[in-house]
């Protein structure tokens, strides 16, 4: 892969590595969410991306989405999958039944979502996470299909995502 750096003040170049997951690129997955959720007419969401160190590169929020409390939900989400480096699904389900108290905590204290709706964004070539994003305004598993829809309608190749699949109750919506 080919890096660019520049040199600070003390001497120490700094690299900079290329990111398939950028403004653009994240501007065309939340397009992509949007076209998804109307064109299966699913209830509107809030979308966030966020960066592999849970830095936010760009949010949305569809018309008719309470402002307050949908956006930071999106944004938790993301922050699970980011965090725990699975979906925010996976991230509930591992924990759910046995350590509810466990997950209750780490959720209050790490900004995390125990819902579904946040997904892990794959660079396919070196299998690093590249970002996340999270979706919050219908339901569970229409927040995930939103996230996965978005990633799959982008320009950019070699993402994967996961969850890689919306869940089979889904499996209708186009």
């Amino acid at each position: 892969m080919h890096t660019s750096g520049t040199k600070g003040s003390d001497g120490i170049t700094l690299k900079k590595m290329p990111s398939k997951l950028n403004c653009k690129v994240a501007q065309e997955i939340i397009a992509g969410a949007v076209a998804a959720g109307q064109r299966n007419g699913l209830k509107p969401v809030a979308i966030c991306i966020l960066d592999p160190a849970g830095h936010e590169i760009a949010t949305a929020r569809m018309d008719g989405v309470l402002p307050s409390a949908f956006p930071k939900f999106a944004k938790a989400k993301a922050m699970t999958a980011i965090s725990f480096g699975c979906s925010s699904r996976e991230y509930r389900d591992k924990y759910e039944k046995d350590k509810f108290g466990q997950l209750m905590f780490m959720s209050a204290h790490a900004g995390c979502a125990p819902f579904p709706g946040g997904i892990v964004l794959m660079d396919d070539e070196s299998g690093n996470i590249i970002g996340a994003v999270g979706c919050s305004g219908a339901s569970s598993d229409e927040d995930e299909f939103y996230a996965i829809s978005g990633v799959r309608s982008s320009s950019v190749s070699g993402i994967s995502t996961l969850p890689a699949e919306p869940v089979a109750s889904l499996s209708g919506l186009v």
